[in-house]
C-alpha cells in the first residue's frame, strides 16, 4: 500500500482521441518530463516509472518463469549460468531504470498532428538500452544533400561498439557460443574487412533514401506490362577512417561477376557495377568516397546530384514535410512524402488485379493487401528521435489520429502464438503459466487498489467508506479481469482488493 500511496501522485489517466485533457497538477519529479510535453490537446498522459515497472514485471517474470520450467523439463538442457544470464537480463537492457514516461497530440494549425513520446530514465542508468543512440544530426540538413526527387529518407545511428561489447558480454553466458563468437571476430577480421571501423560508422551514423523522379519512366515488362516513375535508391554512410569505400570497391572488383568500371564525376573518382534490372533506364551501383562519406547510388545521375549537392546547401522538396517541426536534430529520423506509400498501393493492387478471378483466395489476398497498404499510409510522415539532457524524445507528424493513448493503468502483452503453443508441450509450461496468471492478477488487484486510492484523494472519502465499480472505473481505461476467472472485491477505502480466486491476493 505505502508504495503505491507514493506513486500515486505520480499517475495521470490519459484522455482519448479527441478529447480536451483537464488541466492537472505535476509532481515535482515529473517537472523535466512534462515540461518537454504540450499539456492541452488530443491527448496527454504522465506515468511514472516505478508504477509502469509494476505492471510490467508479472509478464517478465512469466517469460523468466516459462525459461526455467523448460529448463526443468527432460527435453532441454540450459546451463545454470544461462539462467542467471536470463535473469537478470530486464536489468542488463534497462527496463527497470525508467523513472518516468510521458505523451502527448496535439493537432497542427495547417492540419494533422504532431505527437511527442518521451521516457526519463533515473539518474546515472547503466542499462544498454540508454547506451544505444548515436551521433545526432540536422535531419533538415540531411536531406539537402539528398537528390530533388526523395520521396522518403531514413537516417539511422547506433552505438553499434557498445551493442558488440554487450553481445560479446552476453555470448559469455554460454561457453560454447563465446568461443563461436570469438572465432568469428577472428575470421572477419582475417579478411581485412574494416569491422571496427564499419561499427564507429553505424555510430556516426546511416542515411538511407528512396528516390522517385516521374520525368522518367520504368516500364515493367510481362507480366505487370506497367510504368511507373523510375525509382532510385542512395546511401550516404559516414565513413571517417576512409577504409570502407576502398574496401567495398576492391571486393566489388574481385568477386563481381560483371566488370566494375572506374569512372569519374566532376573529377570525383566513381566504381560503376551496371546491374541487369529488367527496366527501360540504365540501373547501375556506383560507389564515391568523398568527404569522409560512403556514397552509394544506383544510376549515374543520382550520383551526379549527391556529388554536387554534398555541401548541404540547396533546397529540396521534401523540407516541406518539416515545416512546422520544432526541433529538427535527431540520431534516428524518417521523413517521407506520401508518393512511396502511394506507389505501392498502385503496383500491388496491380499485381493482384492480374490474378484476381474473383474467388474467396483472391479477396482474402485483397483484403490482406488493403490491410497492409493502410498500416502504410499510417505511418507518421516525419518521425525524429534523439536524446537531450537525460530524456528520450521521439516527435512525430501525421495526418491521421493515431490510436488512444493508453495510460499505465493498463499493461497489455502480445505473446507470439507459436512459440507459446510450443511451450504448451513442455512439462514446465504449467507451472509457469500459473505463475503468470497469479503475477498478473496481482498487477489487476495493484490497479484496483491504486485507482480507489486516486478516488479517496480526489473526493475526500476516508478509511471505510464504500468503493464502487463505477468510482474505480474513473481511473481506469477498463476494469481488469483475473486471467484465472476469479471476481474481484474492491472492499472499502482503506482495505486491500481481492480476488475470489485461491492464491491471487496482494502481497502483506
Amino acid at each position: 500500500m505505502k508504495s503505491l500511496l507514493l506513486s500515486l501522485p505520480f499517475f495521470f489517466a490519459s484522455i482519448g482521441v479527441c478529447q480536451e485533457p483537464a488541466p492537472r497538477a505535476v509532481h515535482p519529479d515529473m517537472q523535466d518530463l512534462a515540461s518537454h510535453l504540450d499539456s492541452g490537446g488530443v491527448s496527454y498522459m504522465l506515468v511514472s516509472g516505478p508504477y509502469q515497472w509494476e505492471g510490467l514485471k508479472p509478464f517478465i517474470d512469466g517469460m523468466l518463469g516459462l525459461v526455467r520450467g523448460i529448463s526443468e523439463s527432460d527435453e532441454i538442457d540450459i546451463p545454470p549460468q544461462a539462467l542467471d544470464f536470463f535473469d537478470a537480463l530486464p536489468h542488463k537492457l534497462g527496463l527497470d531504470e525508467v523513472r518516468a514516461t510521458g505523451a502527448s497530440t496535439v493537432r497542427r494549425p495547417d492540419g494533422g498532428y504532431l505527437s511527442k513520446n518521451v521516457i526519463q530514465p533515473i539518474p546515472d542508468a547503466e542499462g544498454l538500452i540508454w547506451k544505444l543512440a548515436g551521433n545526432t544530426v540536422n535531419i533538415g540538413d540531411e536531406i539537402r544533400k539528398l537528390p530533388a526527387t526523395t520521396a522518403a529518407m531514413m537516417r539511422w545511428s547506433i552505438n553499434a561498439p557498445s551493442l558488440y561489447e554487450a553481445s560479446k558480454e552476453a555470448a559469455s553466458a554460454f561457453p560454447q557460443a563465446s568461443e563461436e563468437f570469438q572465432k568469428a571476430e577472428d575470421e572477419i577480421l582475417k579478411t581485412g574487412f574494416p569491422f571496427h571501423e564499419l561499427l564507429s560508422s553505424l555510430k556516426e551514423g546511416v542515411t538511407l533514401a528512396v528516390s522517385l523522379n516521374p520525368d522518367q519512366q520504368w516500364v515493367i515488362p510481362f507480366p505487370l506490362n506497367m510504368s511507373l516513375p523510375e525509382v532510385g535508391l542512395v546511401a550516404a554512410i559516414e565513413d571517417p577512417s576512409g577504409k570502407l569505400g576502398p574496401y567495398l570497391t576492391t571486393q566489388l572488383k574481385t568477386h563481381s561477376p560483371l566488370p566494375v568500371q572506374d569512372t569519374e564525376i566532376d573529377g570525383t573518382p566513381v566504381a560503376s557495377l551496371p546491374l541487369p534490372v529488367p527496366v527501360s533506364t540504365a540501373v547501375a551501383l556506383q560507389l564515391a568516397s568523398v568527404d569522409g562519406r560512403l556514397l552509394v547510388a544506383t544510376n549515374t545521375s543520382l550520383m551526379t546530384e549527391l556529388l554536387a549537392r554534398r555541401e548541404g546547401t540547396q533546397d529540396a522538396p521534401l523540407l516541406a514535410e518539416l515545416e512546422g517541426m520544432p526541433d529538427l536534430w535527431a540520431s534516428n529520423g524518417w521523413v517521407s512524402d506520401g508518393q512511396l506509400a502511394a506507389l505501392l498501393q498502385k503496383g500491388t493492387r496491380t499485381a493482384i488485379s492480374l490474378s484476381a478471378d474473383g474467388t474467396a483466395e483472391t479477396e482474402a489476398i485483397q483484403g490482406m493487401s488493403d490491410l497492409y497498404l493502410h498500416s502504410i499510409y499510417s505511418l507518421p510522415h516525419v518521425a525524429l528521435s534523439r536524446t537531450e539532457n537525460g530524456m528520450w524524445i521521439t516527435l512525430m507528424r501525421h495526418d491521421r489520429p493515431m490510436l488512444t493513448q493508453q495510460s499505465g493503468s493498463t499493461v497489455v502483452a502480445v505473446p507470439m502464438v507459436t512459440g507459446l503453443l510450443a511451450a504448451m508441450a513442455l512439462p514446465g509450461f504449467q507451472k509457469a503459466r500459473t505463475t503468470a496468471r497469479e503475477n498478473a492478477c496481482v498487477n489487476n488487484l495493484r490497479q484496483l487498489e491504486a485507482a480507489k486510492m486516486q478516488w479517496a484523494i480526489e473526493t475526500g472519502a476516508t478509511a471505510g467508506d464504500p468503493v464502487t465499480e463505477e468510482n474505480a472505473q474513473e481511473y481506469l481505461h477498463a476494469l481488469p479481469t483475473c486471467p484465472a476467472g476469479g471476481s474481484y472485491i474492491l472492499g472499502p477505502v482503506g482495505e486491500d482488493p481481492v480476488c475470489t480466486t485461491p492464491g491471487h491476493q496482494l502481497p502483506k
